[in-house]
Formats: C-alpha cells, sequence, structure tokens
C-alpha cells in the first residue's frame, strides 16, 4: 500500500513519514488497502516502529481509497446510457426498434422461422459495423453452414446502404478481410473456442481478435436442442453455461453478441369464448423460439421474425422506388435500387419477444431481396429514398 499525497501539491513532513511508514508496512506483507482495513490493528505488525497517529491516517486513506462514492439512481441511469455504445444493423427500422441498435457488451437473439431474414440480417449488420470502423473485425460462429462469402459479397455491393462505403480501397474483398467465420458443430467445440478466443482477447496475442468488435453464433438452436429436454440436465447447464460465457465475454472486452435461433411450431386450442366451437374443432399453429424457457432469459434483446399472415392488410405503403412495381401478392414488392437493378422484396414482421430495457419494444416491418434489406422507423412512409 502506497501513500501519494493529492497532485499539484508540495509532499510535506507528514506526507513523507506515511509514505516511509506504508514502506515499512510493505515489507511486511500489507500492501493494499484492503490487507491493511482487514488486519488487526493492535497486531504487532502495526505496533512495531510506527505510532498510533500515522496508522489511524493510513487506515483513513485505505478506507477513503475504497469507498464508492454516492450516486443518484437517475444520475447514474443518464451516466449508463451515454457510455453504452451501439452497433447499426444497417436497417433504420431495426435499430429504432433496438433504441439504437446491438449494444456492446450485450446479447442480442434474432429468432423465427427458416427464410424470415435472419441470418440476412446478420450479414447485413456484420458488415455495417466493418463499413463504419474499417479495423474493426467480426467473428461469425457458425454451426449450421449457413455462412455465405458470396452472399455477403453481393449485399456489399448491390445494397443501396452501403453505397457510401463502396471504394477503391474498401471492396468486398477487404470486407471479407475482416469477417473470419469459426465453425462449430457441437457444443463442447464451441465452448472451447469461445474458452480460446477469451484467452487470446485477454492476452492480446492475436491481431484479428483484438479488434473484435461483433459475434455472431449462428445457430444456437442447432448447437443444443438435441441437448436439453427432460431429464437432460448436463445439456441445459452447457446451455446456460455458454450463454453466460458469452456475455461475461462481451461485456468485459467491449463486442456485441448476436445468437441466431430458430422457432418451433406450438399447437393448443384457443380459448376464446365468443368463437369456442372454432378453438375445439380446429387447433391453432404458432410458433416460439427454440430452447424453452431457461435460454429466453439469457438474451438482453429477442427479435422475432415471422412472415405476415395472408390475409394481413398492407399496412403502410409498399417500398416503391422511381420505376418500381407492385406484384400482385400483397406480400412481395419490387424494387429498383440506385443501379438499376429490379429486385423482389418479401415482406417480414419483427416484433420483441422479450427485452431487459425498457426502451425496445414495438414492431417494424422488414423488406426482404436477393440482393437488399430495408427497414423503416416508425415515423417514415416505408418508402426507400427516390434513386
Amino acid at each position: 500500500m502506497a501513500h501519494h499525497p493529492q497532485a499539484g501539491r508540495t509532499p510535506t513532513l507528514l506526507d513523507q513519514r506515511l509514505a516511509r511508514a506504508a514502506a515499512k508496512l510493505a515489507t511486511r506483507g500489507v500492501t493494499r488497502p484492503r490487507d491493511f482495513l482487514l488486519k488487526d490493528p493492535r497486531s504487532p505488525i502495526f505496533r512495531e516502529g510506527l505510532s498510533e497517529d500515522v496508522v489511524a491516517r493510513l487506515r483513513a486513506q485505505a478506507a477513503d481509497s475504497l469507498a464508492c462514492p454516492l450516486v443518484a439512481g437517475d444520475e447514474a441511469f443518464d451516466e449508463e446510457r451515454e457510455r453504452q455504445a451501439f452497433l447499426s444493423t444497417g436497417c433504420p427500422g431495426i435499430d429504432e426498434l433496438l433504441d439504437g441498435g446491438c449494444v456492446v457488451g450485450e446479447m442480442t437473439e434474432f429468432t423465427g422461422a427458416p427464410a424470415t431474414g435472419k441470418t440476412q440480417l446478420a450479414f447485413f449488420t456484420a458488415i455495417t459495423t466493418v463499413a463504419a470502423d474499417p479495423l474493426a473485425t467480426v467473428l461469425y460462429i457458425d454451426s449450421s453452414n449457413s455462412f455465405s462469402p458470396a452472399r455477403i459479397s453481393e449485399l456489399f455491393c448491390d445494397s443501396d446502404r452501403f453505397e457510401f462505403a463502396r471504394t477503391p480501397e474498401m471492396g468486398a474483398a477487404f470486407i471479407l478481410s475482416r469477417i473470419k467465420c469459426v465453425k462449430c458443430f457441437d457444443a463442447c467445440e464451441l465452448l472451447d473456442a469461445l474458452q480460446d478466443v477469451d484467452q487470446k482477447l485477454s492476452d492480446q496475442s492475436d491481431s484479428f481478435l483484438s479488434r473484435l468488435k461483433f459475434v455472431v453464433v449462428d445457430s444456437v438452436g442447432a448447437l443444443f436442442s438435441p441437448l436439453v429436454g427432460f431429464g437432460q440436465t448436463r445439456g441445459y447447464v452447457m446451455m446456460m453455461t455458454v450463454g453466460h460465457m458469452l456475455k461475461d465475454m462481451a461485456l468485459r472486452h467491449r463486442f456485441a453478441v448476436l445468437t441466431i435461433n430458430y422457432a418451433v411450431q406450438s399447437d393448443f386450442n384457443g380459448s376464446n369464448h365468443n368463437n369456442s366451437r372454432r378453438s375445439l374443432q380446429t387447433p391453432r399453429t404458432t410458433t416460439k423460439p427454440a430452447l424453452g424457457t431457461s435460454w429466453s432469459f439469457v438474451p438482453n434483446v429477442r427479435l422475432l421474425f415471422s412472415a405476415p399472415p395472408d390475409d394481413d392488410d398492407d399496412d403502410g405503403a409498399a417500398p416503391a422506388a422511381a420505376g418500381s412495381e407492385s406484384q400482385n401478392s400483397a406480400q412481395i414488392h419490387s424494387y429498383e435500387n440506385s443501379k438499376g437493378m429490379i429486385m423482389a422484396l418479401a415482406k417480414r414482421r419483427v416484433v420483441v419477444g422479450n427485452s431487459h430495457r425498457k426502451f425496445v419494444q414495438g414492431e417494424r416491418t422488414l423488406y426482404l431481396g436477393a440482393h437488399e434489406i430495408m427497414s423503416f422507423p416508425s415515423n417514415d412512409d416505408e418508402s426507400p429514398p427516390a434513386n
């Protein structure tokens, strides 16, 4: 334990006495303020060669150094909000739904049926992260063979969202060089991979990982669904261990985590009193995220992706730019980008399933195409910018 006089003040004789006393205590094994406070003040360590006044002053300084300052709750909340950093998904509507984007230090989950845009939005977020910060890196942990460099290249080269970022220095090859894919088809492999990444981040021994800003696990459902169920205690333990390890690493090493999960069917009989005959005759089918209730408490924010029902009203104008035409189906639209490419856009719905953050709530519409993905803020007319 060392004594430090206040900055900008000339050390006095008392400061010199305290410094000598602290150095003497260090030779006796008292090196930290915590050690000083835990020792019995009547111990010979403090009585030999040290006055009671000096010991009392050192004890007061040790207590002050460990004291937690009192901060009002609203001030602490405002400071935490200002400290939070966000990674944009590249879709303003989804960013608004997430109250800014994927939070650095937290876990976000996309869950839903196949072909609802989960993996494509994950690619979009990874590209946006690198486009916004060319030094940033992305780690994509693939357990379902969904990682596609060709798909990422198409999105970057053809999407209007990245027109500002396409330069001779920043092309598709550069974007892909900042995204590393790790194949994991087993939960034990995932645990080993995360431990290896954690060790390298702590040691700063890997130049790629030292700039890590975004980690994607696609998909947690494929990894853990075979391990969880009635009586499979070890599977639940491993699943929760991986979940808490991801969140702990994200918080300590300051990166954002995105997990992708699939949905499973849940059949139940409706209980609507006004439609009791129909509910008894026809079971209503819905979907729910895989991995059960235990996993639902792990992500800080969970977004549910789904295709609107066929009879869904077309709320909001369909995205149509100059030269675009609507298809016959209410769920399929066409869009002409800045390159003159006309692509079909399928309408998807994104809602907040559960959230640890009170500002994250609501629903947005996602438009999904072969080379584009779009979502607009709630106060927008849901039309892409004119070309």
